[in-house]
């Protein structure tokens, strides 16, 4: 093992950087960038590090994909989107609510 505390926190940020598109969940991302910086033969950086280096990358790649959806759709689209989360049902809740209720048991 090598203590080298600047590669290990390169090694977690280009890995949990790499996978955050496809993965969401901070303990996949962190048990991702344990394996590379092992791989590496490096000491381990603390928890709390790798914690909050997978919080800020997940939250910079997610604003990424939004941005990245919110830029493909039209003026027509985005005014759909909100109508979902403005306009009410009778019972008071929104559209929106109705489209994440699971589907009924076939009949």
């Amino acid at each position: 093992m090598t203590y080298d505390q600047a590669k290990a926190r390169g090694i977690v940020e280009q890995s949990i950087r790499e996978e955050a598109a496809a993965k969401n969940r901070a303990a996949d991302l962190i048990n991702i960038a344990l394996e590379k910086v092992v791989e590496a033969g490096l000491e381990l950086p603390g928890f709390s590090t790798f914690d909050k280096m997978a919080s800020k990358i997940r939250t910079e790649v997610n604003a990424s994909i939004r941005a990245g959806i919110h830029d493909r759709m039209s003026d027509a689209q985005r005014a759909g989107v909100m109508r979902l989360l403005e306009e009410r049902d009778s019972d008071g809740t929104t559209l929106f609510n109705r489209l994440k209720r699971p589907a009924q048991g076939p009949t």
